[in-house]
């Protein structure tokens, strides 16, 4: 089984005026999702590593760096070979 918890990208955040990164400009070199991920491409993403009984929820909502923000968890589970 596979867990991801990471900044979602959605219509809320895009609507909050958040469209500059999360991610503070000093640190943008090492950090390759500025923006958080849309869960269509985080399905694609599991889907593609062969995992199926994909589940994505978003946690909470909060402020990061100043912006709003939602983090999710993704389960994706490996079917048994």
């Amino acid at each position: 089984m596979l867990l991801v918890v990471d900044i979602l990208d959605d219509e809320a955040t895009e609507e909050s005026g958040s469209g500059s990164a999360f991610v503070p400009e000093k640190y943008q070199h090492i950090v390759p999702h500025r923006h958080g991920f849309k869960s269509e491409h985080i399905q694609s993403v599991f889907e593609k590593a062969g995992l199926t009984s994909f589940n994505l929820t978003s946690l909470v909502r909060g402020k990061f760096n100043g912006q709003d923000t939602t983090l999710f968890l993704a389960k994706g589970s490996k079917p048994a070979t």
